[in-house]
């Protein structure tokens, strides 16, 4: 578990981080960012699950659960060295998600003239779909669009916008696109159509 754990510590160690073993057998990752999602740019350690998307609040450790053996950090907390673990090998596959319907029609749409994302997002939303190539320079501008808004976002932490979140989930999910990574770019898109949706009312859930 300390391995995994300092795996992605390593990478973003200004968040809180859990990892547990679940009664099922799978070893769950999580962060408390933003409901359980992972950000972009973070490589993520091969044979672990995320939490799929949905609105939940708490601290990480909260999030894993029932979870019988965990580890946990808090910004601060010693990790150890690299060279105290074995090689832990990288995957995309924990960001394995139902595929979302028409990703690349839908990323543009929802990319198009939204308040706070520049219109180039639009624009390499539409290339990325339509499979016509992106020159390298507006994939770069892109990536520092995608940066600053995951820093913004981070700065925030534990308190987090949610439009500069949607926001963010968009440019992540364009970038994952542009870079031909359709796990993540869907991963990021469900995340953002779960969100975007309007928050079950305290009556409805009553009912």
């Amino acid at each position: 578990m300390q391995r995994l754990l300092a795996f992605v510590v390593r990478q973003e160690p200004r968040l809180n981080w859990a990892v547990g073993a679940l009664a099922d057998g799978t070893t769950l990752l999580v962060t408390d960012l933003a409901h359980g999602w992972i950000p972009p740019l973070i490589e993520l350690p091969q044979g672990v699950r995320l939490l799929p998307p949905g609105r939940r609040a708490g601290r990480a450790s909260a999030l894993l659960g029932d979870a019988r053996l965990t580890a946990t950090y808090t910004p601060g907390d010693p990790v150890g060295r690299p060279g105290d673990f074995a090689e832990t090998q990288p995957s995309v596959a924990p960001r394995d998600l139902p595929a979302v319907q028409d990703l690349g029609w839908e990323l543009s749409r929802l990319t198009h003239w939204r308040d706070g994302l520049p219109r180039l997002v639009h624009t390499l939303a539409k290339a990325a779909s339509a499979g016509t190539g992106v020159v390298e320079e507006e994939a770069d501008l892109l990536r520092v669009h995608l940066d600053t808004a995951r820093y913004q976002l981070l700065s925030q932490y534990p308190d987090v916008d949610s439009a500069l979140l949607l926001n963010c989930l968009l440019l992540a999910a364009t970038d994952s696109s542009v870079a031909g990574d359709a796990v993540s770019a869907n991963y990021h898109l469900a995340w953002f159509q779960k969100l975007d949706e309007p928050p079950t009312s305290r009556w409805a859930a009553d009912t």
